[in-house]
């Protein structure tokens, strides 16, 4: 039996648990050209090392694929918080604002499950609650479903509030209706401003709308697993996890950027977008890099990667007050990959 609801009832009910941007997909599969789009990014080798976005296409523009009988995709827009940038502290490195709270996968799949509860007459519907962890072109659906535009960054961006949100999605087979808000064209866009191209410092934007993630700071700090050479060590400038350049210069962050009033989920709630480096060299096995990370969102580099940025900031900050607790690494630590890292940088500046 088809279940329907209004699309007032589904934003009352999303209210109650904290969400208040919503966007309704009635079509579950993509256009063939966002499909031809991503066909060609894969085929340009702009994925990188991330051999998981080089499935099939096709896939990732129709969710029955993976869920038969889904027919309608619900898109969630929740804020993270936009911190002022400050200075940076000598031997510290920077963190992208999405991960200075808890790891938004959860905190949003576990905030989704709980929504249907409050939807009555949906027991025996589909309810899959996913994020960015499922082969789904969430943004494309995003846009689609009226919530905002792709920029030249390729992120999503909202006129109002910019881009420093997470989206979430639930696949389902309910039917919200009847609405016609849901079918309104996104007609904002980036206009003649170029910013985020001209100023990202590793050129990852060979075209307006393209990233190719090899060259991005996000990418080679997060999901790049191997060695960096000297250019990429030399990239991730102050970054330690993540970055928000292309988010920092995108006039429809300005206001948020000065004052982020913005209301966020407590999960959501960090205060501080550095981490001092020195302590993280204390973290000797991937089992206390865990424990000491659990349930954020910094996990994702693992210690490998994520002693590997540091290393690499330290020398791009010319912090040499912490150079003197590199010596161990670059002697006896058990990774040859920060082994190697902390050589390099102590051969730098000639402690080796």
């Amino acid at each position: 039996m088809t279940v329907q609801i209004s699309e007032k009832e589904l934003k009352s009910a999303a209210a109650e648990v904290g969400i208040d941007l919503i966007g309704v997909v009635p079509e579950h599969r993509l256009e063939p050209i966002e499909i031809a789009r991503l066909r060609h990014w894969q085929e340009s080798g702009f994925a990188g090392e991330m051999n998981y976005l080089l499935r099939d296409p096709e896939e990732r523009g129709d969710p029955t694929r993976f869920i038969p009988g889904v027919t309608t995709i619900l898109i969630f827009a929740i804020p993270y918080r936009a911190l002022p940038k400050k200075p940076l502290p000598t031997g510290y490195g920077r963190v992208a604002r999405y991960a200075l709270g808890k790891d938004y996968h959860r905190a949003i799949k576990k905030r989704l499950q709980k929504l249907k509860s409050h939807i009555s007459g949906t027991d025996g519907a589909i309810w899959r609650p996913v994020s960015d962890s499922f082969p789904i072109l969430e943004r494309a659906y995003a846009q689609k479903s009226g919530l905002g535009f792709i920029g030249k960054n390729t992120m999503l961006i909202r006129n109002t509030t910019g881009s420093f949100f997470f989206l979430g999605e639930v696949l389902t087979d309910i039917i919200i209706g009847p609405s016609t808000s849901h079918l309104q064209v996104v007609r904002e866009n980036c206009g003649t401003c170029d910013r985020c191209i001209r100023e990202c410092p590793t050129g990852a934007f060979p075209t307006p709308y393209t990233l190719d993630a090899r060259r991005c700071i996000s990418y080679l700090t997060i999901e790049k697993r191997t060695q960096f050479s000297e250019s990429e060590s030399d990239a991730v400038g102050e970054w330690l996890f993540g970055c928000d350049i292309c988010q920092e210069v995108c006039p429809f962050n300005h206001t948020r950027l000065k004052r982020d009033t913005e209301s966020v989920w407590d999960a959501f709630e960090g205060t501080e977008d550095v981490l001092e480096i020195t302590p993280l060299f204390s973290l000797q096995t991937e089992d206390q890099f865990k424990e000491h990370f659990r349930g954020r969102a910094i996990l994702r580099a693992g210690r490998e990667g994520l002693l590997r940025n540091a290393l690499a900031v330290l020398r791009n900050t010319s912090a040499e007050s912490a150079f003197a607790a590199i010596g161990d690494l670059a002697l006896s630590d058990e990774s040859p990959l920060i082994r190697n890292q902390a050589q390099y940088v102590a051969r730098f500046f000639k402690y080796l």
